[in-house]
């Protein structure tokens, strides 16, 4: 699976959702990346281009 990553979907995980639900950052897959805050996280996005879809 990592040689796929980034060709199709990037999976990402917000570590602050995960510890609220109970879950650490070793339960979960090598090809799912952390971020810190969904926040953070979407403003890096939208800075980098992209754009928030609800």
């Amino acid at each position: 699976m990592e040689s796929v990553r980034g060709d199709i979907v990037e999976c990402r995980l917000y570590g602050a959702a995960a510890r609220m639900g109970g879950f650490e950052a070793s339960r979960f897959h090598r090809f799912v990346d952390m971020a810190p805050m969904a926040d953070a996280e979407f403003v890096k996005l939208q800075r980098q281009g992209f754009a928030y879809m609800q």
